[in-house]
């Protein structure tokens, strides 16, 4: 799926409600869109809703900072990195605060996250949170179990439908 962003479809929708919004498939397109927006009623910020392709390109968005100001790095992002890659980099940013306010390959280089304690830690609380039994909410240590996880060596996840291990 990777190289596959003319399958992508986003609208940007203008803060100003008196402006149209427009559709676009490209970061050539928005800029192209968006300067005759600009030029023509002055118009600068959009929210960029994401309406159509695959459902990978979607979590890479929705797990990203998406705003208009990422659209290069986005579209950048998922046309260099392989399906796998973006798979990782989805799990990661679903599980990690901060680090993944850019979309960037170094942010997957495993001396970056690999065994990293406070990506794997978010996982533990996420696994503690999402519980059904609440006595396991009420005594769960998550330092213990990122401990655990660390010396097991991996936790695994679903992105796009596909369950990812990641290794430390």
């Amino acid at each position: 799926m990777a190289n596959c962003t003319s399958e992508i479809r986003f609208c940007a929708v203008p803060y100003d409600i008196t402006a149209p919004a427009f559709y676009f498939d490209d970061e050539e397109e928005y800029n192209e869109q968006y300067d005759a927006a600009r030029a023509k009623r002055g118009t600068e910020e959009y929210e960029i809703q994401w309406i159509d392709g695959p459902e990978l390109y979607r979590e890479v968005w929705a797990a990203g900072p998406s705003g208009q100001s990422h659209l290069s790095d986005y579209f950048e992002f998922v046309e260099t990195e392989d399906d796998h890659d973006l798979m990782v980099w989805v799990a990661l940013a679903q599980n990690d605060s901060g680090t993944f306010n850019r979309f960037n390959r170094e942010a997957m280089d495993s001396a970056n996250y690999c065994a990293s304690f406070d990506t794997m830690k978010n996982v533990a609380y996420d696994k503690r949170d999402h519980s059904d039994i609440e006595t396991l909410k009420q005594y769960f240590d998550a330092d213990s179990y990122v401990r655990t996880m660390e010396c097991d060596g991996a936790w695994e996840t679903t992105v796009a439908g596909e369950t990812i291990t990641i290794e430390p």
